[in-house]
């Protein structure tokens, strides 16, 4: 296989790959020899069938992958009691390691020449495919299938419908800091341990961190957009009254909580929401639907069965809705803590070195382009799709392409309903705080620039943005989202659950 076509293929950005034997698999120290099958998913998303030609024995191990019409080397394999690691020739360079699982198979990293990092699964006997397998153990055989399991419809709108009980939560009010105060108290019952971090707004001038974002040419129709600020268009008086408090500068303050990894607690994936709003209404699709995502992916992560092995913190910022201060002060802050152990020796990361951010915002309306006289479909259409955005022009596009890739190819195994378009032009959210320093992605119902940017989605901002609003249809398609990104960030730590 040539250079070129190992760039087709996607192996320096591979999403995923899933690796299944004939008989015995992979054991301790050495590997099953013979002809391996599987599939690999190509930078566009694409599944693409693989087969692995596996031939020497324990300490001489050859590997041969033909994918895509071609051959490419597999280089340099080393195997150990606790895993496998091996390079990707043909010009890609990626180095692949990966450790040995509780369920018999291995999960990694391949990080190629430019840094870009991937997710890898090999799996034993059954796992062939991207799709999720029961093996002879039942559902416990494939852990991420196990989790996604435990995400609930009823228990996502709970999570959802509490949080609207703060109105509209705006930063600098009584009931922002209510809401935190509610969001914490969920994080501890679920096991996950908070944290907050404090910062003061007008935010000095040196704390304002870059954060361009592409814009994109708008099609079709479009409706204009805006804020609502006038009390008075809340028709509901018990809400109008509890949005009354303005806004004051001064303190702030935005909650957090980690799941600590078991064998690499120094590194971490951020899951993240804002959970401030605006609008006299109820913030409930923004940015109550993220909010509640986060959550309930904090509940199943911190069951006392489920082991990571990276980090994952679960994050919820504040002041979004005023230029994303919250997320520009936590990167102020905690930037330069990144893998510092403290104290020394003690095995304790206060903040683990970052490997990506996924910011969810807005997940709930996916009713299409307004017509031509300005009025939306009252029903989810059946192409609603959840939008993953990374930002082509930012300084690790290439490491933020990787990480949507994978959040797509774990919608493709996982997902319920509906599926992941991937976009270049992510914007107006927290991530864009982050793309700079890791990888970054932001998860919506559409388009930010395109779509909701041309009014797609009418109650944002808007005193209509009720839990009420909204059809099961609207709340499943959150459901799917969070889906997608359990999936994702559960493959990306090494989840496990225990039997």
């Amino acid at each position: 296989m040539t250079q070129e076509q190992a760039g087709r293929t996607g192996w320096a950005l591979v999403a995923c790959a899933m690796i299944a034997a004939g008989s015995a698999g992979l054991r301790a120290g050495q590997v099953q020899t013979g002809e391996w099958t599987g599939t690999v998913t190509a930078t566009n998303g694409e599944p693409l069938e693989a087969t692995f030609a596996v031939s020497g024995s324990a300490g001489q191990i050859g590997i041969s992958l033909s994918v895509a019409g071609g051959t490419l080397d597999v280089l340099d394999v080393d195997t150990t009691v606790d895993g496998i690691s091996f390079t990707l020739g043909s010009g890609t360079g990626a180095r692949c390691s990966l450790d040995r699982q509780d369920d018999g198979g291995y999960a990694g990293t391949c990080v190629d020449a430019r840094g870009a990092a991937a997710p890898i699964t090999m799996r034993p006997p059954g796992a062939a495919g991207r799709a999720p397998v029961d093996g002879p153990g039942g559902p416990e055989s494939d852990p991420i299938r196990t989790l996604v399991d435990r995400l609930d419809l009823e228990r996502y709108k709970e999570t959802l419908r509490g949080l609207t009980q703060f109105g509209d939560r705006q930063a600098g009010t009584d009931r922002n800091r209510a809401a935190i105060d509610w969001i914490e108290n969920r994080l501890r019952g679920y096991g996950c341990e908070a944290e907050r971090l404090v910062y003061t707004v007008p935010l000095e001038a040196a704390l304002y961190l870059s954060s361009t974002g592409g814009s994109l040419r708008r099609w079709g129709n479009q409706n204009r957009t805006g804020v609502n600020r006038d009390p008075s268009a809340q028709p509901d008086v018990r809400l109008r009254e509890l949005n009354a408090q303005p806004t004051a500068v001064g303190r702030r303050e935005e909650v957090y909580c980690t799941k600590i990894g078991s064998t690499r607690p120094d590194e971490m994936y951020i899951v993240s929401a804002h959970m401030d709003g605006l609008g006299f209404g109820e913030a409930a699709n923004d940015d109550g639907s993220g909010t509640a995502l986060v959550m309930e992916l904090a509940r199943v992560l911190n069951r006392a069965d489920v082991r990571t092995e990276r980090s994952i913190r679960f994050a919820f910022w504040n002041d979004e809705e005023g230029g994303l201060l919250g997320s520009h002060a936590y990167v102020a802050q905690r930037r330069a803590l990144q893998g510092v152990e403290a104290p020394a020796g003690s095995g304790r990361y206060p903040e683990p070195r970052w490997l990506g951010v996924i910011q969810h915002d807005m997940l709930l309306f996916d009713h299409g382009m307004p017509r031509a006289d300005g009025t939306l479909s009252t029903e989810q259409r059946l192409e609603a799709d959840i939008n993953v955005e990374f930002q082509v022009n930012s300084r690790l596009a290439d490491q933020s392409q990787a990480l949507a890739w994978a959040l797509r190819a774990a919608n493709e195994g996982y997902a319920a309903s509906y599926p992941v378009t991937v976009g270049s032009h992510m914007g107006s959210t927290d991530s864009v705080s982050f793309q700079g320093w890791t990888a970054a992605v932001s998860v919506r119902e559409n388009e930010r620039s395109a779509q909701i940017g041309a009014g797609w989605s009418p109650h944002w901002h808007q005193p209509t943005d009720l839990f009420t609003t909204y059809s099961d249809d609207d709340f499943r398609l959150g459901l799917n989202a969070a889906q997608t990104t359990l999936a994702a960030v559960a493959r990306l730590a090494g989840a496990t659950v225990a039997p």
